[in-house]
């Protein structure tokens, strides 16, 4: 079912990383930011966001500031979005041997 009422068809959470930086690039290229995809930023600082949107020069680029370790920042970016890509790492399980 789909929720018509959620304010972004998507949001990048872990936008002011590596990989975050590169599809937030992507999509800004691609889709732009009134076109027909609605998307926002996400992560856990305020300053690094503020940073991409320099860095992209996207002002009216919507941000979320959100924490993994905080569940309710979890549950109000999940209530504000169809789809979440999270590009936070680290990406690979490390087992000491």
């Amino acid at each position: 079912m789909v929720d018509h009422t959620s304010r972004y068809d998507l949001v990048v959470f872990g936008a002011a990383g590596f990989v975050g930086r590169i599809l937030c690039g992507y999509l800004l290229e691609e889709v732009g930011i009134n076109g027909a995809v609605k998307w926002a930023i996400a992560g856990r600082s305020q300053a690094q966001l503020n940073a991409l949107i320099a860095e992209l020069g996207a002002s009216s680029l919507p941000q979320i500031v959100a924490d993994i370790s905080d569940k309710a920042s979890l549950r109000e970016l999940c209530a504000q979005t169809q789809v979440v890509i999270s590009t936070v790492g680290p990406y690979a399980l490390y087992r000491e041997l």
